[in-house]
């Protein structure tokens, strides 16, 4: 539901950026961030019958534990380059210090139409959305790499099946009727309020890719 919301909005964004579609974002982005912080929660559950089973029974348990760890891992890293982007662009739009743009919040943002920082942060500085330079370029390998890795640990025969979201393929910009790279999308000139709801919404589909994961080497575990 929240995913439609955001497409709906954005859609919106080609026509007119009032305040009201400003502050939506922000309604989008603190749900999206109380959903994260739920599969934080449910996530860390498992990893604690992980570690239980592995007291019970290491030899059993220690193949999937190990999976579990690496996409612990491998979701732990992407979710923190995320949060060091978000960093630096409260750090640069709000003219605070690194201590405070990393509890920063949204809805106290002051401008959160501001669309020239996050477009130079993420798009590059003189750079264009279909030749990205800036973070989401790096966003971007980074996910394509999360998404291999957390591949491997699926058996051979079940990958052809998994879906872990996370798409950066070409998308369809409404504003411009036609399709355009990932980073320009979702990251070039868009306001302040819209990318960090995005920047939420790739949080979100990577916990729920580490959820499944070690949903999947429970169940395994459990054989």
């Amino acid at each position: 539901m929240i995913g439609m919301m955001y497409l709906v909005l954005t859609a919106l964004l080609a026509l007119n950026v009032s305040k009201e579609i400003l502050n939506a974002f922000v309604i989008i982005e603190d749900g999206l961030n109380v959903t994260n912080t739920n599969f934080d929660s449910k996530n860390g559950i498992l990893y604690s019958k992980f570690e239980k089973a592995m007291g019970d029974n290491k030899t059993k348990t220690k193949p999937w534990f190990d999976k579990a760890q690496t996409a612990k891992k491998l979701s732990a890293d992407l979710c923190g380059f995320i949060d060091e982007i978000k960093s630096e662009l409260y750090q640069k739009i709000q003219q605070i210090p690194k201590e405070v743009a990393d509890t920063f919040q949204l809805k106290n943002l002051d401008s959160k139409d501001e669309n020239n920082i996050p477009t130079t942060v993420l798009i590059g500085a003189g750079a264009d959305g279909e030749h990205a330079t800036g973070k989401a370029k790096e966003l971007k390998e980074r996910i394509e790499k999360y998404k291999s890795d957390m591949k491997a640990l699926v058996p051979v025969e079940e990958q052809k099946n998994l879906k872990l979201g996370l798409s950066t393929e070409e998308m369809y910009n409404i504003g411009d009727e036609k399709m355009v790279m990932w980073e320009a999308n979702l990251f070039e000139h868009n306001p302040a309020a819209a990318v960090f709801s995005v920047l939420a919404k790739i949080k979100n589909d990577v916990k729920n890719a580490e959820s499944d994961e070690i949903g999947r080497a429970s169940c395994r575990e459990r054989v």
